[in-house]
């Protein structure tokens, strides 16, 4: 039988790891530079850039005489880019992430050539979420090529089809021998039938029949003398068919009629380590990265198009740049955080640059929007949906201590004060501080309950500086009753559990004497709708006190617990005071708990403990313990009665009647060897990691809970809490002064979706013609989605369909896109 052996000649580019942006960058002019003047003299060969179009800006950005010559080569397809920006994670990131990755990978591949790679090549990432094929599909992309994510218990198979949540399909390439399989090809003959043999060997394992030999790995060079190695190939395998071809080649050549098919996130471990626990490395660096995420997509990008009906600039490019700046964070490695010290630090220092950028961009069009009316305050609704009695906090800055907050038509508003301080104006405008004023005003925080708010609405209250009565808002129903089972049954508790993991996976201490180490109450404090709790505990200091039971460390946690109304808000404050451990929080429930649903990139999913991997794993060699370290985007539901919303963390783990999220890892390594949970070579570098350890480190993450049923739906209550309404009051006393716009700034878009259409994103299209709105059906049932607002449906690229959308079924976890004209 003819065998049929397919070379394709590429790089790994990991851009940071043990090594940083600015090492990659240099060797990658050398890289680019080789690359380029072979192919000049192969014209028959092809090569693919890692699937990622960011290597193209980071070469020319350093070497742009090559511009015409790199462009040359990506027109006539030696070169292949695209089609992700950077080789993004894809399990962790928000799902809007992944879509604007893709997109503008694809962008920018066209604008250098109209044929950029259209599959979907993901060699090293650590695993797959279900909705992939979704997101694929809407694309137009029909393969994905990756190593990772796949076991004999999911498919006997290494070509299957993948179906997302709405039934959407991908056909789905393994790569058994990895993306590294061919590295390196030795000439001699012996040697790679060696190689061959090995390569063979994990191919028939997998009933692939067409053998890929992928000839690169991380950092490679181009093998100059691949074409001798080719007729040393052929020499080995004669009647053998030998070509050096690409993944477009191979992948048409592929038969999937009877592929199996595979329903599931790709996230086993059988023959690859995906790394199920790496979410829970360096939560400080991984908290920036969803808070960056929730401020430009729940917050600004919203705001931006309220300010654009309000003839202010749509800074489309301010946003775009601050997203690929971004998206070289989710990078498997960088959002993985299993990296060196130094890039860790490099990573974070750039987050916090962005943190800094969005947040000033909000502020710049909330002071646009509110002009100079000092004596109003505005209330945005930045979700497309009407919102009703939802808490509103403001800080307000006054003359007089005493105020009314009164709408339009006379209706006062009660209010809470949280505090209240006498502010020094000369701490925020230099002139003040330079003519030697003295200027204070009253700064107080204030919440207080809003009847109704359309969706994307601009809606003032005037503040009037007479005194007003302060009434004390009264305890929910919640919040006495879920206060009394923390205090008195311990439904929320934390604790430490010794970990002897590295970067990349947490893993127990072999010889840990102590175990589950709780913390206990040590105070409490009760001030109207908040409670402040103070958690300690005697905790070993390191691995070997563990071994001993040597305790020396006095760890604290603090919790303020506050009354939102519809939902309780748990602030955990925590400085880590030890290593080699983790610590969780853990909510205990009255009953069993057998049903828990979260949410995942664009629909919603029921988590399962898969108690039979862990019991085949080490009889079948599994290279990872398949922990049941289940992962969500923003919410988790226990049997449909209670629900967690955090943006913090991302990971949780539920045995009997015990839920546990970890907020908190230290580490000591980048990389170890023969750990409990993972046997064998170590993953990255063995070198130490000081910064891992987060000694000293302050950590806080909110928690929100509220009561759930069968009719709640989670994904829309979450994205509320989330985003919640923006209050803002212009400031006669600023850091920069504007010159305000004349004409008003009132007009809002009052947009009133649906609430089952879980909105992803809502800003400008890229054309500035149209309200571009993304969103999926989060509820149980399809949607029947009458339009009165006159949406069409648009695809990814935010491409108008002809005809106005009248009706439309949407399936459950369907993403679907519409415009609207703004006018």
């Amino acid at each position: 039988m003819t065998k049929n052996y397919h070379i394709v000649m590429h790089t790994h580019w990991d851009r940071e790891w043990y090594f940083t942006v600015d090492d990659s960058d240099v060797f990658l002019i050398n890289h680019m530079i080789e690359v380029i003047e072979f192919l000049e003299k192969n014209k028959d060969i092809t090569y693919m850039l890692d699937g990622q179009y960011i290597l193209v800006e980071d070469f020319l950005n350093e070497a742009l005489e090559y511009k015409d010559r790199l462009y040359k080569l990506i027109e006539d397809r030696q070169i292949l880019i695209g089609p992700w920006y950077t080789q993004t994670d894809l399990i962790l990131p928000n799902q809007e992430s992944i879509v604007r990755n893709l997109y503008y990978g694809i962008k920018k591949s066209k604008k250098i050539a109209n044929n950029p790679l259209m599959i979907a090549y993901c060699p090293d990432t650590f695993g797959h979420n279900i909705q992939m094929p979704q997101i694929y599909k809407m694309f137009g992309i029909d393969y994905t090529v990756f190593w990772r994510g796949v076991s004999k218990q999911l498919t006997n198979c290494g070509l299957f089809k993948w179906e997302g949540l709405d039934g959407s399909e991908t056909k789905a390439v393994l790569l058994p021998a990895g993306y590294q399989g061919g590295k390196y090809l030795p000439k001699d003959l012996a040697s790679l039938n060696k190689r061959l043999e090995d390569i063979e060997n994990k191919y028939d394992n997998y009933k692939i029949e067409d053998y890929l030999i992928m000839n690169g790995h991380d950092q490679m060079p181009i093998q100059k003398d691949i074409k001798e190695v080719k007729k040393n190939i052929e020499k080995i395998r004669k009647n053998s068919k030998v070509n050096i071809s690409n993944l477009e080649e191979y992948c048409k050549k592929l038969d999937f009629k009877k592929a199996s098919l595979v329903k599931d996130d790709l996230n086993h471990c059988e023959f690859t380590r995906v790394h199920r626990t790496i979410d829970t490395t360096r939560p400080d660096i991984k908290s920036l990265v969803f808070e960056i995420e929730r401020l430009i997509y729940n917050i600004l990008e919203p705001l931006e198009l309220i300010a654009y009906k309000n003839n202010l600039y749509y800074p489309s490019k301010f946003i775009e740049n601050n997203l690929l700046k971004l998206f070289e964070a989710h990078s498997h490695d960088s959002m993985g955080s299993c990296n060196s010290d130094s890039t860790n630090k490099d990573i974070k220092d750039s987050l916090e640059k962005i943190q800094r950028r969005v947040l000033c961009q909000i502020e710049l069009t909330k002071r646009l929007i509110s002009k100079n009316d000092y004596d109003k305050l505005n209330l945005i609704n930045t979700l497309a949906y009407k919102r009703k009695n939802e808490k509103v906090k403001a800080e307000i800055l006054t003359q007089s201590p005493n105020f009314k907050l009164v709408d339009k038509e006379g209706k006062e508003y009660n209010y809470k004060i949280n505090s209240q301080v006498l502010a020094d104006m000369a701490k925020v405008n230099r002139q003040i501080l330079a003519k030697r004023k003295k200027v204070f005003h009253y700064k107080t925080d204030i919440e207080f309950y809003l009847d109704e708010i359309d969706g994307l609405e601009i809606k003032s209250i005037d503040i009037l500086e007479e005194k007003a009565e302060i009434k004390r808002v009264r305890n929910s129903e919640l919040f006495d009753e879920v206060i009394d089972k923390i205090i008195t049954k311990e439904f929320i508790s934390f604790y430490s559990l010794g970990d002897d993991g590295d970067s990349y996976d947490s893993s127990p201490i072999k010889n840990d004497k102590l175990g589950k180490i709780y913390f206990k109450i040590d105070e409490k404090k009760v001030v109207d709708n908040k409670v402040i709790l103070s958690y300690k505990a005697n905790l070993p200091y390191n691995k070997s006190e563990r071994e001993n039971r040597k305790k020396s460390i006095n760890q604290k946690i603090k919790v303020q617990i506050m009354d939102e109304g519809s939902f309780l808000d748990l602030n955990i404050d925590i400085e880590n005071k030890a290593i080699n451990h983790q610590v969780f929080i853990n909510f205990k429930f009255n009953t069993i708990i057998k049903n828990v649903f979260c949410d995942t990139q664009f629909g919603f999913v029921k988590r399962e403990n898969n108690y039979k991997l862990l019991d085949i794993w080490k009889e079948e060699g599994w290279v990872e313990k398949p922990v049941n370290a289940h992962k969500y985007q923003s919410f988790v539901n226990v049997n449909k009665r209670i629900s967690i919303v955090n943006n913090s963390c991302k990971t949780f783990y539920y045995e009997k009647n015990h839920l546990s999220i970890p907020i908190l890892r230290s580490y000591d390594f980048l990389g170890k060897s023969d750990l409990e949970n993972r046997p064998g070579r170590a993953s990255g570098m063995s070198v130490e990691s000081p910064y891992g350890e987060l000694i000293g480190k302050k950590l806080s993450h909110h928690f929100y809970i509220y009561k759930s049923d069968e009719k709640t739906n989670d994904s829309s209550k979450a994205k509320k809490i989330l985003s919640p309404i923006q209050a803002y009051q212009a400031q006669k006393y600023n850091t920069f002064n504007l010159n305000q716009k004349s004409y008003p700034m009132d007009k809002s878009l009052n947009i009133n979706l649906d609430e089952r259409l879980t909105v992803s994103c809502t800003k400008l299209s890229e054309d500035k013609k149209y309200i571009f709105i993304r969103g999926f059906n989060s509820s149980e049932d399809k949607i029947e989605f009458y339009d009165k607002e006159g949406f069409y449906l648009s695809d990814v690229y935010e491409n108008k369909n002809s005809e106005l959308i009248y009706k439309l079924n949407i399936k459950q976890n369907e993403i679907i896109n519409i415009l609207k004209e703004i006018i």
